[in-house]
């Protein structure tokens, strides 16, 4: 469990970067960890569904 959720943020924390990188605005340097926090939240949600 606690791996696939550092997985998940570190896979986050790369886009984040990336999308920085492309000048892409979707992802608001302000949030910090905050925001990969919600991220990871609902990506884990997601997965919960789709195991269901």
């Amino acid at each position: 469990e606690n791996n696939s959720y550092d997985m998940l943020s570190k896979m986050l924390v790369d886009k984040t970067h990336e999308s920085r990188e492309n000048g892409s605005r979707r992802i608001k340097p302000c949030c910090g960890n905050k925001g990969i926090e919600i991220n990871v939240r609902n990506a884990k949600l997601k997965q919960q569904a789709e195991v269901r």
